[in-house]
């Protein structure tokens, strides 16, 4: 896929950028202070996406 076909598809959601992105962040990190941020924040990330699909899908 293109830049620009990238940009421009309509089916992308605000929770793809979460895969797409951001849980790749704490990978990033490279000081040992900021490690153990990243990692909660990544946690946090993580039960968010797993909540906002259970309450999706209508389970929760």
């Amino acid at each position: 896929m293109t830049t620009k076909e990238y940009r421009d598809h309509r089916s992308n959601t605000a929770l793809n950028h979460f895969y797409e992105k951001l849980f790749k962040l704490k990978d990033l990190i490279n000081t040992s202070a900021a490690r153990p941020i990243a990692e909660q924040r990544h946690q946090y990330m993580e039960q968010y996406v797993q909540q906002f699909l259970l309450e999706w899908e209508g389970t929760e």
